[in-house]
């Protein structure tokens, strides 16, 4: 059931539960907000909705239609996602040739774009025409963890569906049955509202990373610019954590600004890293910490494209010298 697809996101179910309930069925939905907090999940339920062959306003989730919307394998529901980072043209108007047709098999024809921030200019371009002018009994989901990147005239034509960050209780609940020893509180902390982060600090071992990274940094603050240039290259050189790493090195300036303007230490996402944010700061201004934090910024909005994180982490850690 819709109500059961996603955990913590009460309000965009209900506006989708509601649509399917009523019948009046948007042609274009941008479902946005920080990844892992359900938005795809919640795309496939609300084609599973449309179509489901059992229920009228909802999924049963055993029928035919339901498990084949599952597999990827239902005539009436196409999904993009990107190839190598991007999503291009072709792969949009080769949706375009699939969606003139009446639907096969469905109630609708369901499009699922995940993550449409990745659509280069010609392909969002490409798009905008079949938002403009949709063909019946087609519903397009783009899916993007941010809806700045897209176009305007691409957003004004959908029905925004937010989803907000899942709150710690909400990740604990879901981290429970994947528990290996490590405080799940600690991990829901971190996670900063996404369970795929949460997941990803408890299976892939980031955290000893996080320890080695903390010792770089605060042997920087001292005015030493060796153990900087080398967290840029331990950075830089380990493309599976490079994410996790600019994350966290933007929870770590935004908790010493915290700590900058006296908030209390519940406050911080790395409550355990007080007392060497506390270090951090006896050689550290308000303005390094801000400049830190907007430098952290620029690289992850940029990090779809080649840039060089070695030289723009250096770049960023340097300034605070």
């Amino acid at each position: 059931m819709l109500c059961d697809a996603v955990l913590g996101q009460q309000q965009a179910i209900d506006l989708l539960q509601a649509a399917v309930r009523s019948g009046r069925i948007a042609p274009a939905y941008l479902f946005t907000g920080i990844e892992g907090t359900g938005k795809f999940t919640a795309a496939v339920a609300f084609a599973k909705a449309l179509n489901c062959r059992e229920q009228a306003d909802d999924f049963c989730a055993v029928c035919a239609a339901c498990r084949k919307i599952d597999k990827r394998l239902h005539p009436d529901c196409f999904f993009i996602e990107p190839d190598k980072n991007v999503i291009r043209i072709e792969q949009v108007r080769e949706m375009q040739k699939k969606i003139i047709f009446k639907p096969l098999e469905g109630n609708k024809k369901v499009v699922i774009i995940d993550q449409a921030e990745r659509l280069n200019l010609h392909a969002a371009n490409c798009l905008l025409k079949t938002l403009e002018e949709p063909p019946d009994d087609t519903v397009l989901i783009l899916v993007a963890n941010t809806g700045a990147p897209l176009l305007p005239t691409i957003r004004s034509r959908c029905q925004i569906i937010r989803f907000a960050p899942l709150s710690t209780a909400v990740i604990r609940t879901i981290l429970r049955d994947k528990e290996r020893g490590t405080d799940i509180d600690f991990i829901a902390a971190l996670s900063q509202g996404s369970v795929k982060r949460a997941l990803a600090l408890l299976e892939t071992g980031f955290l000893a990373k996080r320890r080695e990274i903390v010792r770089l940094l605060v042997a920087g603050s001292s005015g030493f610019g060796a153990p900087l240039l080398q967290l840029a290259k331990l950075a830089s050189d380990d493309q599976q954590h490079i994410p996790h790493i600019l994350e966290f090195l933007q929870t770590w300036y935004r908790d010493l600004f915290v700590l900058l303007n006296g908030f209390p230490e519940e406050n911080l996402y790395n409550r355990d890293l007080c007392a060497e944010m506390q270090d951090v700061l006896i050689n550290t201004t308000r303005e390094q910490v801000l400049q830190g934090f907007k430098k952290l910024q620029w690289i992850n909005a940029h990090r779809t494209i080649n840039i060089n994180y070695t030289l723009a982490l250096e770049s960023m850690l340097l300034q605070s010298l």
